[in-house]
């Protein structure tokens, strides 16, 4: 320990290594004292059956309430959002027996499909034809269209003989019949034939950026899955959340989705709920009679993957797999795609003469991403622990405040036990009463009641030790501590009573240990009433000592100090306290003795040294005379007291001879008291004459 005590203070030297050693433990005291402390919060114990009812009903709700949402929400994990990555659809000409078939109803009962609404265009096929598969599908970078309808108009303009076709008009006046120009239109509506045998395919992906947290590191990163890559799962649900097969397949997994997701157009609409010869009745005709079949209007079909990973209950990722559940949403439309040809070659500068317009009418899909990645997060876990203490210690505030302001007259009591009121200068006067009581104790357990103060001698260990034997009595006899023991106890208690590490405990020590609970101790409340002590601007600016204490304050400092409360000591150090008499009776009659004349030029004088001098000087002459003037008279006032004695002795005579006197004993009844007054002084009369 010596060695480590000179390392640490660097130095190997003999001579001073007691003293390095004693000014780096201090260094270390020190530092222990004002480092390395925690706080510890004082609580008030209530025992109220209801109120703890109350109190433990409300903090089972909220620790229901915390695990329960922490369960379902797992808000300790980060959601990042995704974003569509490598996706691509087309479409497929179904198998050639099943797209040929002239059999079903769009082809056979195509009066069924007609659409005649009170206004405008009247739409009615005419036919059911299977276009080439580039008029048919028509793809984009976002959508892919499948028509369903197709509404052809060709347009022939012409001039001359041409014009005298019963299918043409003239399209603007002319001067004369061989210069006449026309125009002829003819239109051709007709159902594409077996468009929901068509397939449907899919590749899918995401793209995430995330950053991986994970307490003391965090890395930025960018991930991107393909429908290709082993980690992908796809699941295909219908609009109430239920398998639905696609394919001959409700899941598709890595080795199945190679070439695609692939389902019919039913099958695809099956999915949402819907399918191609169903009447739409919100796009019904104004008067209500029509409604047209949805292969007449088409819609968009709009394919939603929502990507999600794998994880356990915790929430930690159990595997690399990721989910993406395949959700069909139609809306059915008036959807429409135009397209114009040419029907004979361009010339430069001739306007053509002939072309067709084509609207078709028919399904858009179209693919969304959805979802998002959840990882682990470290700030996010922080911030859960915080919200479910302070959810987890809520109920507690409500029950304080109950407690405080809710129950009435017990709200008054509960308020006294919790809250402390503190007045500075009221709180002076317990302290000090409490440091008297100190003085009395030491007194009492050092058996030196009427020695002077400076007189007291100090605690011994050994004294301490038989204190604590007697307080400690009820244990010991029982077997819970032995000697060894409670001398253990006395050890711990003079490491802090023993400042000065004497071995001994003086009055001082034992009053600062009495007092060490209180708020203030003997330092402050001198500080406090220190005159030369400068205060601090905000001190001085929201210190809030009483009107009256500050008006007596400054009156004491405007007259200066007052001899009467001067205490002063003999040669022997006993409190001279019929000198301060003396001197009292001194300055209130000034004419009897010359002192008082003395003590007035004193307290005039200029220089403080001068006026004490001058103080102690007037003291120890009335002192002097005083103390002449009691000797003189002593022998007189003995020989009064010895005759009082004599005239009282047969007191108790007269008593019993006076029993029968019920007013005269009640006046006589304090004779004993005067009698033991009497003795009283005589004694004190004759120690003053032998000191």
């Amino acid at each position: 320990w010596q060695s480590s005590r000179k390392h640490i203070c660097g130095t190997a030297s003999p001579v001073y290594a007691w003293a390095r050693m004693g000014r780096c433990a201090s260094a270390c005291d020190l530092a222990s004292e004002y480092l390395f402390y925690v706080y510890a919060p004082k609580y008030v114990t209530i025992y109220n059956k209801r109120l703890g009812i109350l109190f433990r009903g409300m903090q089972l709700l909220a620790c229901c309430w915390v695990i329960m949402s922490f369960s379902r929400d797992r808000p300790w994990l980060k959601e990042y959002p995704v974003r569509l990555y490598a996706n691509h659809e087309w479409a497929e000409d179904g198998p050639n027996a099943t797209v040929s078939r002239h059999d079903v109803q769009h082809c056979q009962d195509l009066g069924a499909y007609a659409y005649r609404p009170e206004s405008g265009k009247v739409l009615e096929p005419i036919r059911c034809s299977r276009q080439l598969h580039g008029d048919r599908v028509k793809s984009t970078s976002s959508d892919l269209f499948i028509s369903t309808l197709v509404w052809d108009t060709f347009t022939v303009k012409t001039h001359g003989a041409n014009c005298t076709s019963s299918a043409c008009w003239p399209a603007a006046p002319s001067s004369s019949a061989g210069n006449a120009t026309c125009s002829c239109r003819q239109e051709d509506v007709f159902l594409s034939k077996n468009i929901e045998e068509d397939s449907v395919l899919f590749h899918h992906g995401y793209s995430a950026t995330y950053s991986q947290d994970f307490f003391f590191s965090k890395e930025m990163v960018v991930e991107t899955v393909t429908s290709k890559s082993p980690r992908v799962v796809t699941k295909v649900v219908n609009h109430n959340g239920d398998d639905c097969s696609v394919g001959g397949k409700s899941i598709w997994r890595h080795d199945d989705s190679q070439k695609g997701i692939s389902g019919t157009v039913r099958e695809w609409l099956a999915c949402s709920g819907h399918n191609l010869d169903e009447t739409i009745q919100q796009l019904a005709s104004s008067d209500g009679k029509q409604a047209p079949r949805l292969r007449m209007v088409g819609g968009e079909v709009d394919v939603q993957f929502h990507y999600a990973s794998v994880q356990d209950s915790i929430g930690f990722s159990s595997s690399n797999e990721v989910i993406c559940t395949v959700k069909v949403e139609f809306v059915p439309k008036w959807n429409t795609w135009e397209t114009l040809t040419y029907l004979e070659p361009l010339a430069a500068g001739r306007e053509p003469r002939s072309y067709r317009l084509r609207r078709s009418y028919g399904l858009s899909f179209r693919s969304s991403a959805h979802g998002e990645v959840q990882l682990f997060s470290s700030s996010r876990l922080l911030t859960v622990i915080v919200n479910a203490i302070v959810i987890i210690t809520f109920p507690a505030n409500v029950i304080y405040w109950i407690i405080l302001y809710g129950v009435g007259l017990l709200s008054a009591i509960y308020y006294k036990a919790a809250v402390e009121d503190l007045n500075v200068h009221h709180h002076v006067c317990g302290v000090g009463v409490r440091m008297l009581a100190s003085m009395a104790s030491f007194r009492s357990l050092t058996r030196q009641i009427d020695v002077p103060f400076n007189q007291l001698a100090t605690m011994t260990q050994d004294e301490l030790y038989r204190g604590m034997c007697s307080v400690l009595q009820k244990q010991m006899k029982s077997g819970t501590l032995d000697q060894a023991e409670v001398e253990q106890i006395v050890y711990c208690m003079m490491d802090t009573l023993d400042e000065d590490s004497s071995c001994n405990i003086c009055i001082d020590e034992y009053i600062q240990a009495y007092c060490c609970t209180e708020i203030m101790d003997l330092r402050e409340v001198s500080q406090l009433f220190d005159n030369n002590r400068r205060m601090c601007f905000m001190e001085r600016l929201l210190h809030d000592t009483p009107r009256k204490i500050r008006h007596r304050k400054e009156e004491m400092l405007k007259k200066g100090p007052t001899v009467s409360l001067t205490v002063t000591e003999d040669s022997d150090g006993e409190a001279a306290k019929e000198v301060e008499d003396e001197v009292a009776s001194v300055q209130a009659d000034p004419k009897e003795n010359g002192h008082g004349e003395t003590i007035r030029k004193a307290k005039d004088s200029t220089s403080h040294a001068e006026m004490v001098e001058a103080i102690q000087r007037a003291t120890r002459e009335a002192v002097s005379e005083a103390v002449a003037d009691v000797l003189e008279e002593l022998p007189l006032r003995i020989e009064r007291l010895e005759l009082h004695a004599l005239a009282l002795s047969d007191v108790p005579d007269r008593l019993k001879a006076l029993t029968d006197v019920p007013d005269r004993l009640e006046a006589l009844r304090n004779v004993p008291d005067r009698l033991q007054r009497v003795e009283l002084e005589t004694e004190a009369a004759r120690a003053h004459i032998l000191a």
